[in-house]
C-alpha cells in the first residue's frame, strides 16, 4: 500500500469513528429528550396525588403555630402520631409562612427529584449507567406516585440508597456520611435500623478514629432524641409506628408468625454467608473480615438481607391502610437498585470500569433477594410488571452464570427496578382520581363544620387526615393514630363529643362499618339520652360514605344543612368511575390553595 492509499484510509477510518460517535451522540440525546418527557407526563399525572394520611403529619406545624402546642390536637395529653419527626418538623415552615401545606410539599418533592437528577448527572458513572440510573427512576409511574403522595417515602428510599451507597464506594462514611445516617434514623423509626447497620458495616471497613468518632456522635444524637420524645409522648414507640406495625404484639410473638415467610428467604443466605466465609478462612488462612474490600463488595447484600428482615420482621404484619403502590416495601427495596448501580459496572467487553467476579455476585445475589422478598410478600397479588421483572432478574442470573455476560448486574438492577417501580393499573387510575374525590367529601365536610359558628365541642372520625386538618376543631381519631387514650363513653363524655363522622357501604342514616373504636363511639350516639341525630355527609366513591351523627348543641349552628349541601354536591361529583373523574380534572389544581 503507497503512502497516499495508507493516508486515504486512514482518513476514511477517522471519517466512520467520527460519524459512529456522532450517531451515538444522537442516539443518546434522543434516549434522554425520551426519558425526559415520560418524567413530565408522569410527574404531571402524579402530582395531583395527595393521600389522606399524609395531612395527619402536616397538622402537627399547624397546631405549633396556632396554638404553641407540638401535638395533634391543641389541647390533651401528646400524641405522637406521625412516622416522619423529619416531615413533621419540616409542616412547620408552611404553617408560619401562611401557605398551602400541601403545595409546599410537592414543591419539596419537585426539589427531591431535582437532587437525586443532579448528583446521577455528577456522579462519575458511565454514560449508559447513568441513564439507567435515571430510567430506574423517572420512567417509574411508582416512583412519581411515592414522590407526590405527600409522605416521606421517597426521601427515606434516596437518603438509605445514598448512605449504604457511601459505604459501598468509601468505605468510611466521613462527615457527609454521618449527616445522612442522622437523616436517615429522623426519617422514619426504622431509620435507624438501616442507619445502625450501615455505621457498623463501615466501621468493619474503616476502623480509623474519625469513623469511630462519627459513628458515635451519630449514635449518642439518635438515643437523646429517642429519650427527648419517649419522655415528652409517654411512650417508647412513636403512636403511628406501634399502631401500623402491630406494636401491640409481645415481640416473640411476631417473630414466631413471620418466621414461616421470612425463613426461606433470609435463612439460606445466612447459612451460605457464614458457610462462605467460613470456607474462605479455611483455603486461604486470612480471616474475610480483615478483607476490607470483601466486606465492601457485601454492602448490597448486607442492604437486602436488613431490608428484607424488616419487611418480614416489622411490616408484615402491619395494621398499615396507606400501603399504596406497596410503599413500604418500596422505600426498603428501591435502594438496592441504586445501590447496586452507585459503582462503575462493565457494560461492554472494552470497558475500563474496574469490576471483580466476587462484586459482581454479591450484587446480583443481593438483587435475587430483594426479589423474592417481593414474591413471598403477597404470591396471590403478584403483577405483570413483578413477573415481568422477576423474569429479567432471572436471566440476567442465568447469562452471568453461564455465559458471564458483561453488564448482567445493570440488567438485573432493571429487572428489580420494574418488580418494584410498576404497580397495578386499576390502583393506579384510582390515585388520580383519589385527590378530587377527597376534595368533594372529606375535605368539603371540613370545610363546613369549620366555617359553622359551633359551641366548644370533639368531632370523631375515622380517617383522620384532612378533615380534622382543616376543620381545627378538637378530634377523635378513632383509627386510634391522634388518640392514644382508650375510646369509650365516658371518655367521648369528657370531650364533649358532638359529631362523629364514619364511613359507611350505604348512605343510610345511621349505617357504618363498626370495627374497633367505632363500636363504643355508634353506642355512644345511638344512646337516646345524648339526642344524636344521623344523616350522610358526603359520598367518597360508589359504595363508599361518610354519615354523620349531630349532638343537639351543634344541631342549632345549622351545620346540618351544612352537611347535607355538601352530600348532594359530593354524590353528584364523585358517584362516577375514576377515569371519567380524572379525565374532567385533567388541569384542575385548585386543591393546592390554602
Amino acid at each position: 500500500m503507497t503512502g497516499s492509499e495508507r493516508s486515504s484510509a486512514e482518513e476514511q477510518a477517522i471519517s466512520i469513528d467520527t460519524l459512529d460517535g456522532t450517531q451515538r451522540t444522537g442516539l443518546w440525546r434522543l434516549a434522554y429528550v425520551l426519558l425526559g418527557l415520560v418524567a413530565l407526563a408522569l410527574g404531571f399525572l402524579f402530582f395531583r396525588v395527595t393521600v389522606d394520611a399524609s395531612f395527619i403529619t402536616w397538622r402537627y406545624g399547624k397546631t405549633l403555630v396556632e396554638h404553641g402546642d407540638w401535638n395533634w390536637n391543641s389541647d390533651g395529653a401528646p400524641v405522637e402520631a406521625y412516622s416522619s419527626p423529619l416531615y413533621a418538623v419540616l409542616s412547620i415552615i408552611p404553617a408560619a409562612l401562611g401557605i398551602s401545606a400541601e403545595l409546599f410539599f410537592k414543591i419539596l418533592a419537585v426539589g427531591i427529584a431535582a437532587g437525586y437528577l443532579a448528583t446521577v448527572c455528577r456522579s462519575r458513572l458511565p454514560k449508559g449507567q447513568k441513564f439507567v440510573l435515571l430510567a430506574v427512576a423517572l420512567a417509574s409511574p411508582i416512583f412519581f406516585l411515592q414522590l407526590f403522595m405527600g409522605l416521606e417515602t421517597v426521601c427515606f428510599a434516596l437518603l438509605t440508597g445514598w448512605l449504604f451507597a457511601i459505604v459501598y464506594r468509601r468505605g468510611g462514611l466521613g462527615r457527609a456520611g454521618f449527616v445522612v445516617a442522622g437523616a436517615v434514623a429522623l426519617c422514619r423509626p426504622e431509620g435507624v435500623v438501616l442507619a445502625a447497620v450501615a455505621i457498623g458495616w463501615s466501621l468493619l471497613i474503616d476502623r480509623s478514629r474519625s469513623n469511630r468518632f462519627g459513628a458515635l456522635v451519630v449514635l449518642t444524637g439518635w438515643a437523646l432524641y429517642w429519650a427527648a420524645r419517649w419522655s415528652y409522648f409517654g411512650s417508647f414507640l412513636p403512636n403511628a409506628f406501634a399502631k401500623e406495625t402491630g406494636g401491640n404484639e409481645p415481640l416473640l410473638i411476631r417473630v414466631i408468625q413471620v418466621l414461616p415467610v421470612a425463613g426461606p428467604i433470609l435463612l439460606p443466605v445466612l447459612i451460605g454467608l457464614v458457610l462462605g466465609f467460613t470456607a474462605y478462612s479455611r483455603a486461604t488462612g486470612v480471616s474475610l473480615w480483615s478483607r476490607t474490600a470483601s466486606l465492601q463488595d457485601a454492602v448490597p447484600l448486607v442492604l437486602a438481607v436488613t431490608s428484607a428482615a424488616l419487611m418480614f420482621g416489622l411490616y408484615r404484619e402491619s395494621d398499615v391502610l396507606a400501603d399504596v403502590g406497596h410503599r413500604l416495601y418500596w422505600q426498603l427495596l428501591f435502594p438496592v437498585v441504586l445501590l447496586v448501580l452507585s459503582r462503575p459496572i462493565r457494560l461492554t467487553a472494552g470497558s475500563s470500569a474496574p469490576e471483580t467476579g466476587r462484586r459482581r455476585w454479591t450484587a446480583l445475589i443481593a438483587i435475587a433477594v430483594a426479589t423474592a422478598a417481593v414474591l413471598l410478600w403477597a404470591p396471590s397479588q403478584l403483577s405483570a410488571g413483578t413477573a415481568m421483572g422477576s423474569a429479567i432478574v432471572v436471566i440476567a442470573i442465568v447469562a452471568a452464570a453461564w455465559r458471564r455476560i458483561t453488564g448482567a448486574v445493570v440488567f438485573a438492577a432493571i429487572g428489580l427496578a420494574t418488580v418494584v417501580g410498576f404497580g397495578d393499573a386499576t390502583e393506579l387510575t384510582s390515585m388520580l382520581a383519589y385527590r378530587y374525590r377527597l376534595a368533594a367529601a372529606h375535605q368539603a365536610v371540613a370545610d363546613a363544620v369549620h366555617q359553622a359558628r359551633v359551641s366548644d365541642g370533639s368531632l370523631a372520625v375515622a380517617d383522620a387526615g384532612v378533615l380534622p386538618y382543616r376543620a381545627d376543631r378538637r378530634a377523635i381519631d378513632v383509627g386510634g393514630l391522634g388518640t392514644s387514650a382508650p375510646i369509650d363513653g365516658a371518655f367521648l363524655a369528657d370531650r364533649n363529643l358532638q359529631l362523629a363522622i364514619l364511613p359507611s357501604s350505604s348512605d343510610d342514616a345511621g349505617s357504618a362499618w363498626a370495627a374497633g373504636a367505632a363500636r363504643p363511639v355508634l353506642a355512644y350516639v345511638a344512646d337516646p339520652s345524648h339526642d344524636f341525630w344521623s344523616a350522610p355527609a358526603a359520598e367518597f366513591a360508589p359504595n363508599y360514605y361518610l354519615n354523620y351523627w349531630i349532638g343537639p348543641h351543634w344541631r342549632k349552628s345549622g351545620l346540618a344543612k351544612q352537611l347535607n349541601i355538601a352530600f348532594q354536591k359530593s354524590r353528584e361529583l364523585n358517584d362516577r368511575p375514576d377515569t371519567e373523574l380524572v379525565a374532567d380534572n385533567l388541569w384542575n389544581f385548585s386543591f393546592l390553595g390554602r
